[in-house]
């Protein structure tokens, strides 16, 4: 009979931390069972119909509504498993700790402290008084690790980095460069700086003749970010395309893939285009600069810097030979360095440890 792991995430809406669940529990049906529970609700990445394991949605609407948190003890005592891996401190989830000791337990840091604005003061108390329970911490970069502990010191103990992997490698070799495109993929919120990529496009219109910016993703910004486009005088080069089945596909067809997050606990967007050949254009002081290796597979450039990031576009735009010797190294570092075996490998060794 094959062990049990049931992932705990607060829900199954956009975001890099349940893209990450759902590969991750697809990818372990081969050797454990896996199941996903979700505290609020099932979302477009996770939902019942695309996951073909176990799968529950408790219903919460807020952390501390306790009594139907409670749900989750019994979805365990159904299911079973002999490792809890959570990937939310929900109080709802921190609460329920002292009842699941017969569980290994794991978290995994997404980097969602550092993007918190909301009880972080009592987040930080749960840590420091129930974060004894949790049998390990995993986090995805080293800077998420940095972040994390400057909060909570007292977890230095307990915890090792595993970056994410590339869950997946298809063959896109047929697939046609777009010349001058430029790929924006992820939420349409304020920390993904679409804002500040729009900012510096209008010198590169000037400088490139053949230049478009095509936006995957859709979020509560959109409508000002189409707002700033027409301010800006460049909205014939901006195309909203909404959410892509295929984003490596769409990435192929990139010269360049930009990354202007303001904070980007790692950067999965930036693993993904590497692992088709395609440089990335990002900046530097957090996690995407453990994926992007500057002037080696990409360039980064200094945080919040529009005019740098335009000469970055502008450089890459204007020498492909530079963009090929990029993408080349891109891709051969990100297939040997960020191996789904090998993640999943050093998961068990924690599980099992």
């Amino acid at each position: 009979m094959k062990k049990r792991v049931l992932h705990v995430l607060w829900d199954g809406g956009l975001g890099g931390a349940q893209q990450y669940v759902l590969k991750l529990a697809q990818a372990q049906q081969a050797s454990w069972q896996a199941g996903i529970c979700m505290m609020k609700d099932e979302g477009e990445i996770i939902h019942s119909d695309r996951f073909a394991g176990s799968c529950w949605a408790l219903g919460l609407q807020r952390g501390f509504q306790i009594s139907r948190a409670m749900k989750l003890c019994a979805v365990v005592n159904e299911f079973d498993p002999q490792v809890i891996h959570c990937h939310c401190d929900s109080p709802a989830v921190f609460l329920q700790l002292p009842f699941l000791k017969k569980h290994k337990v794991l978290y995994t840091e997404h980097g969602d402290s550092m993007l918190r604005t909301e009880r972080k003061g009592f987040t930080s108390l749960l840590w420091r008084c129930l974060g004894r329970h949790w049998d390990h911490v995993v986090f995805n970069s080293h800077f998420t690790q940095r972040v994390f502990l400057k909060s909570c010191p007292w977890m230095d103990k307990k915890g090792s980095v595993l970056p994410n992997p590339l869950f997946e490698s298809p063959d896109t070799s047929e697939i046609q460069k777009q010349k001058g495109r430029i790929g924006f993929f992820g939420r349409l919120v304020p920390h993904k700086g679409l804002d500040v990529l729009l900012e510096a496009m209008p010198q590169v219109c000037a400088e490139c003749e053949e230049v478009e910016v095509r936006v995957f993703g859709k979020g509560e910004a959109e409508e000002e970010l189409r707002k700033q486009a027409d301010r800006l005088g460049i909205a014939g080069h901006v195309s909203f395309m909404g959410m892509t089945t295929d984003s490596f596909s769409e990435m192929t067809a990139c010269d360049v893939v930009a990354m202007p997050s303001r904070l980007e606990p790692f950067g999965l967007v930036a693993l993904e285009a590497q692992s088709v050949g395609v440089p990335v254009v990002g900046f530097s002081g957090h996690g995407v600069e453990e994926i992007v290796v500057n002037e080696e597979t990409g360039l980064l450039v200094s945080p919040q810097d529009p005019e740098a990031f335009s000469d970055a576009l502008i450089r890459l735009l204007g020498n492909p030979e530079l963009r090929q010797k990029l993408g080349a190294a891109a891709r051969e570092r990100a297939q040997t360095l960020f191996s789904v075996d090998r993640h999943i490998q050093q998961l068990y060794e924690l599980y099992e440890g």
